[in-house]
């Protein structure tokens, strides 16, 4: 059973719950073009069916988690537009279905 959720454009604030990523079925996230602040929470090994992470254009901070590495299935991972710092993790190799990588306007550093 293919599982979205999708509430860009509300206006959002506060933290991503983490529990979010608990949700096994999930396959398409979209929680870009809010307000949502804080870090981006650590990835669980049961939200590996994930084939789509939309985060762009919110107030996001802090580093970008080692865990990312864990989600196999990701297809396209956009972060842009947020204020990430520090280095982009090298685990992103371990995303090989990986077609769309958006990181730019960030304050992100390779390694």
């Amino acid at each position: 059973m293919l599982l979205t959720l999708a509430v860009s454009y509300n206006k959002l604030e506060g933290d991503i719950p983490s529990s979010i990523f608990n949700i096994s079925s999930l396959e398409y996230l979209y929680l870009g073009n809010n307000r949502l602040s804080g870090n981006i929470p650590i990835f669980k090994y049961s939200t590996t069916r994930l084939q789509v992470l939309y985060l762009r254009f919110n107030n996001l901070t802090g580093g970008i988690p080692e865990e990312i590495g864990h989600l196999t299935s990701l297809k396209q991972l956009l972060l842009n537009n947020n204020g990430l710092t520090g280095h982009i993790p090298r685990q992103i190799g371990n995303l090989t279905l990986l077609t769309n990588l958006q990181l730019q306007c960030n304050k992100l550093s390779v390694l």
